[in-house]
């Protein structure tokens, strides 16, 4: 396999044994630009491992052999596991409340916003009684149904929507999620959803004009707006600090309080890869 420029990070716990697998949960998430592991133990919470893959080619073609590539040499696709989920991330999507939402429909309501891909997927957001419409790549899906065929497939937006609401947060809440470039931004209520988005952003000035224009859509004072911030971002950056520089309420997300990481993860910070972290808590 080509490498180029292609980052790879490892880190596992000094007691992790891939023969346990059956007592552990295997976590993946497949982005267009990028592939993460994590694996958990089902028992308390212990994540044991995480890996991440990212990658620089320019076609989806090239993309999509690396992934498959890397998914086939390792040891995840040899192993039973107690349990698995995969994500799909990255990808274009749209929410329909779920008393209009019907399957046969489901392409031509995605076009609306988007041109769909080849295969359209759906998940239900619950707590906020609607259909979430995405389409994917049919070579992604492929490596999906081909390695993973008996996994679990959860959508990024309701694994974000079902963690920001766990929060118990009250008051409005705008929160920034950031991954390969781009950004979800989820505007809520308390529990009740108010905006869902996801952008493409290239420059620190366009990830701010996106967080702006959602406030100001909501008729929300960016000087009042608690917004909260995770993926990725670190306060050294320039995404954070022109944001921290015209948003006076910023913070970051942290990831629930359940899972459990040791030393040997510790510089995975803690509003790092929540949806691939997450998946556990919402199978």
């Amino acid at each position: 396999m080509e490498t180029g420029e292609n980052k790879t990070c490892l880190l596992k716990t000094k007691d992790f044994n891939i023969d346990l697998s059956n007592q552990y949960h295997l976590s993946i998430e497949i982005n267009n630009k990028s592939l993460a592991f994590a694996i958990t133990d089902i028992n308390n919470l212990h994540c044991k491992l995480f890996e991440e893959y990212k990658f620089n080619y320019d076609s989806l073609e090239k993309r999509t052999d690396a992934i498959k590539d890397i998914i086939q040499h390792h040891s995840i696709a040899k192993n039973q596991f107690n349990s698995s989920s995969l994500t799909y991330s990255g990808f274009e999507s749209t929410l329909v409340p779920k008393e209009l939402f019907k399957e046969e429909e489901a392409r031509d309501l995605i076009n609306f916003n988007t041109n769909a891909l080849e295969e359209i997927l759906t998940d239900e957001i619950i707590s906020q009684n609607a259909i979430l419409i995405y389409s994917i790549p049919k070579e992604i899906k492929h490596i999906g149904e081909s390695f993973f065929p008996d996994t679990s497939i959860i959508s990024e937006e309701r694994i974000l929507i079902q963690q920001y609401i766990q929060r118990k947060e009250y008051g409005i809440r705008a929160y920034v999620n950031i991954s390969n470039n781009q950004v979800m931004i989820t505007i809520l209520d308390a529990k009740r959803l108010l905006l869902n988005n996801t952008f493409d952003f290239t420059t620190e000035e366009d990830l701010l004009y996106y967080i702006l224009f959602c406030l100001q859509q909501m008729n929300l004072p960016k000087e009042r707006t608690q917004v909260m911030l995770s993926g990725e971002i670190q306060k050294n950056d320039k995404n954070y600090k022109i944001a921290y520089d015209y948003i006076q309420e910023i913070s970051f997300c942290n990831r629930d309080k359940r899972l459990i990481f040791s030393n040997e993860l510790s510089k995975i910070e803690q509003h790092n890869n929540l949806t691939l972290f997450s998946q556990i808590l919402c199978v």
